[in-house]
């Protein structure tokens, strides 16, 4: 059972005795008693969970176990020093007279863990409470069962709570949706937790069932409901349904901060990221994990040349082959693609025309045969550029009315205000080496410079894929290509085709487009046709909280359930987001240690923390996946 439709199963919860009733007066009536385990045996192994599980795998019986964790609010303090003293004291006194209370020596050990924790730099304490559900359409089965477990534990010289009185409230418990309330409250006070060290709560963690990813893949988040990691295999070329990702959410909903925990995930998983960085909030990152950091933001002044040819490939395969074929015509739909960007609207047939013209005479000049492959790279004339062609255009402007009205909507760019948006060529293609690169591609949150951001991103989409068929051919990575702010690209048809495109074309190159945007209207029904198929053909979908008006059109124009839609209503400013999933859901929130959101909260790491950081989160991540 996950959270879709908790809210009305608790409303609709009644107890018997010691259980609860779900659907009583129908003929599919369950029975379930939830169990809490108050104390743990000595020894925890990793598989301890498991075990409980095991005892039920035939039958009639369904076994759910779930964990919360909270870091302990005890502290070491005068008071608790005077505890430990008078404890020791009182265990010295009982060992004479062979009077030794196993209370006292778990209250000993706990208090040493606490006082050890205070005094350990990177020591901490937890308070757990352990739930296991049991659930059966057989009330005699449910009972038979519970003996079952209630003798395993005690056998362990672990003790459990029945909760014979109070069955609803820790049903709701388990859930986790009480938690914040005072009735929650109260019921943690009054059931306090198991004190735990982090490195003996760990043990706990990667055993429990249910996840979405059988903790394979990447860390995606912990569950809302039992904390318990999830994974995503999302970087494995040979899964079909391993494929692109959307992330929606309103600004400070946590939406670019998960996208941060998920690039290094992808990142210590092997894969080779980009990542277009609109606000430039991506360079502490980057640098942080040795990445490298292209600025192409109109500030720079720095661009990719939409006229450079995509490099030649290694005839490899009938993919590699094709994709030399089409080099030129790719430049050209490039070139169009750009000026289109420029104008922010369709061009009239009888300027694109000029358009066309204009790019002919550039590759004439440079001899530049188009059936002729070999002399697509060596020019026997000035090379085909941005600013030759606005020069060619220019010429023609005398003489063609077209030319002349196209020239006029363009002429900021290369002799007004705007004037910097080309001015030093970025004449790097490939990194190779480099972990992560991040395009920094604008700032500003305007009309015009959206359109600005729009042009800068579609060219270094282009540098994207260069590196991306470069990594295949190499045999080396998995890619992944990271759209923040990806309502800039998809306010434009021209631009949302593309992306459209590459998201579909990515996939036979071993890479993936995860695509974040504030504004879900640009991927619905009344949005950009691109936008529309992206959304159709993604099946990773990732809701943070939004405003009512987005909410209302997902609403309006999807197939999410109403109780998806109030759940994510619900979750202003907590950073919880619900994931879908080959039509699943799970509600989850991200969970890293304190030296990982040192990454994504401080900047000028030195290079020493940077590698400090990359070693003991891959060693902790590896340690999860275990």
């Amino acid at each position: 059972m996950t959270l879709t439709n908790v809210e009305k199963i608790v409303k609709n919860l009644k107890q018997s005795e010691d259980e609860i009733v779900i659907n009583e007066n129908s003929s599919q009536a369950t029975y379930v008693r939830t169990v809490l385990i108050r104390k743990f045996p000595s020894t925890v192994s990793a598989g301890f969970l498991d075990t409980i599980d095991s005892l039920f795998e035939k039958g009639n019986i369904q076994v759910r176990t779930s964990l919360e964790f909270a870091p302990t609010k005890l502290k070491w303090n005068r008071s608790m020093k005077w505890k430990l003293k008078r404890l020791r004291n009182n265990l010295r006194n009982e060992t004479e007279t062979e009077m030794i209370r196993n209370e006292e020596v778990e209250a000993l050990e706990a208090l040493r863990g606490l006082k050890d924790a205070q005094f350990k730099k990177n020591a901490k304490l937890f308070d757990i409470w352990a739930y296991v559900k049991l659930s059966s359409t057989d009330e005699s089965e449910l009972n038979a069962a519970t003996r079952t477990l209630v003798e395993l534990l005690e056998n362990l010289d672990a003790k459990v709570e029945l909760f014979e009185k109070e069955q609803i409230q820790a049903f709701q418990q388990s859930l986790l949706i009480n938690s914040k309330n005072k009735k929650g409250k109260e019921f943690l006070e009054k059931y306090y937790g198991l004190l735990a060290h982090d490195s003996a709560a760990s043990i706990l963690y990667p055993f429990i069932h249910g996840n979405i990813g059988d903790d394979q893949g990447v860390y995606i988040g912990n569950r809302a409901e039992d904390n318990q990691f999830t994974f995503l295999d999302i970087c494995n070329p040979d899964d079909q349904d391993a494929k692109n990702m959307i992330v929606l959410g309103t600004t400070g909903s946590g939406k670019s901060f998960f996208m941060k925990v998920l690039a290094v995930g992808l990142m210590i998983a092997g894969v080779k990221v980009f990542v277009f960085d609109v606000d430039g909030e991506w360079k502490e990152i980057c640098e942080n994990v040795g990445g490298v950091y292209v600025d192409q933001s109109f500030q720079s002044g720095k661009y990719a040349d939409p006229f450079r040819l995509l490099p030649w490939l290694e005839e490899v395969d009938k993919d590699c082959i094709q994709h030399n074929k089409e080099r030129l015509q790719k430049s050209i739909e490039t070139v169009h693609r750009t000026l289109e960007l420029l104008t922010g609207g369709s061009v009239p047939d009888d300027e694109y025309n000029a358009i066309d013209r204009t790019i002919m005479q550039l590759h004439e000049d440079a001899g530049i045969e188009p059936n002729d492959t070999t002399t697509w790279d060596k020019f026997d004339g000035p090379k085909p550029t941005i600013h030759r062609f606005y020069e060619q255009l220019n010429i023609r402007a005398e003489h063609d009315e077209a030319a002349y009205r196209f020239k006029e909507k363009i002429t900021r760019y290369f002799e007004g205000t705007q004037r910097k948006m080309f001015e030093q060529e970025d004449d790097q293609l490939l990194y190779e080496d480099a972990p992560m690169v991040v395009y920094h591609l604008g700032q500003s949150i305007n009309q015009k410079d959206d359109r600005v951001a729009a042009v800068k991103m579609n060219l270094a989409f282009d540098q994207v894929w260069a590196n991306i068929q470069h990594i295949k051919l190499l045999g080396e990575q998995y890619s992944a290509v990271i759209c923040d702010e990806g309502q800039r690209l998809l306010f434009n048809e021209t631009a949302s085709d593309y992306v459209y495109t590459l998201a579909t074309t990515i996939r036979k190159w071993n890479g993936q487009i995860i695509l974040g945007t504030n504004t879900p209207e640009v991927l619905l029904k009344g949005g950009t046709k691109g936008g529309q198929g992206l959304w159709e053909n993604t099946p990773i979908k990732v809701f943070f909280w939004m405003e009512e008006s987005a909410l209302t059109n997902i609403t309006a124009h999807t197939n999410i359930p109403s109780e998806i839609v109030e759940f994510i209503d619900t979750q202003f400013k907590t950073n919880v987001f619900v994931l879908r999933y080959n039509q699943k859901y799970d509600f989850l929130k991200v969970h890293v240690p304190p030296e990982e959101e040192v990454l994504y909260h401080t900047r000028g790491l030195k290079k020493k923390a940077q590698t400090e950081f990359m070693e003991k989160a891959e060693e902790q991540r590896l340690q999860r996946a275990l």
